[in-house]
């Protein structure tokens, strides 16, 4: 978890305001998106967080889609296996 607070740390220093960030777990792991959520709510209280879970294609792809709709894609977080399939343009 340091190491996508320090990530996200990073980011935000080429913005001007707070990011949206959407933090998507697979199913298999939704038990631990609170303990996520709230240890980087904790550490980064300038930026906006939301959990995603029940992805609209399969669980290894990052869904912007959900994410867009959470307006939550400034920067999406994508925990647990990736297939880094091509991801739409939803922003």
């Amino acid at each position: 978890m340091d190491l996508v607070a320090e990530q996200l740390e990073s980011i935000q220093q080429n913005q001007t305001a707070g990011l949206s960030v959407a933090l998507q777990f697979p199913d298999s792991c939704l038990t631990d998106a609170t303990k996520v959520y709230m240890g980087l709510k904790k550490k980064l209280t300038n930026m906006t967080f939301y959990v995603l879970g029940d992805t609209s294609y399969s669980e290894c792809c990052v869904d912007d889609v959900n994410a867009s709709h959470a307006d939550a894609n400034d920067v999406i977080v994508k925990f647990g296996r990736s297939c880094f399939s091509s991801s739409s343009v939803s922003k």
